[in-house]
């Protein structure tokens, strides 16, 4: 085998490791426990942080937040109990703080959910898929429906435990 080759199978290799090993993403997730936040809001207001790519997050996530009908939809972020905010950066608490969307670079792999409080700016809860651009609607759709079946979980489980 000559040696322009090796070195070529080589580079192909480490180029394949660095996409499937991103270390950011790597780490298994840990479940957070929902906030008390989350089960006693009444409205919320859906927001994306996105580029073009990720325009459409808020249109598909409205289905699953209609069917599920737990949250009064507001369109305005003042007077909401709970920011949903899709993105594609993790987010920084800065909601409130910012001057203007998020400029950080990324690609359009990641898509993320994160519940923040509407009072304080502090994220509740946070998820995300990499499904990347193609899949950003069927992304959020699922990411709001984890959240759903995460809240239905935590109310279940609040109801069948004994009173104290």
């Amino acid at each position: 085998m000559k040696t322009s080759t090796l070195a070529q199978s080589f580079v192909l290799l480490l180029a394949a490791l660095l996409v499937f090993c991103q270390p950011g993403f790597a780490k298994k997730r840990e479940r957070v426990p929902l906030s008390s936040k989350i089960l006693q809001a009444k409205s919320v207001f859906l927001d994306c942080d996105c580029r073009k790519e990720m325009a459409g997050s808020v249109r598909s996530a409205l289905p699953e937040m209609l069917d599920w009908g737990r949250y009064q939809l507001t369109r305005d972020r003042n007077h909401a109990d709970l920011i949903f905010l899709f993105s594609m950066n993790p987010y920084l608490g800065d909601y409130f703080t910012r001057d203007g969307p998020d400029r950080r670079p990324a690609i359009v792999d990641y898509t993320i959910l994160t519940v923040i409080d509407g009072h304080t700016g502090e994220a509740l809860w946070s998820d995300w898929k990499r499904w990347g651009y193609m899949l950003v609607s069927r992304a959020s759709r699922a990411l709001v429906h984890e959240l759903r079946v995460a809240v239905e979980g935590k109310l279940q489980l609040d109801s069948e435990s004994p009173s104290r």
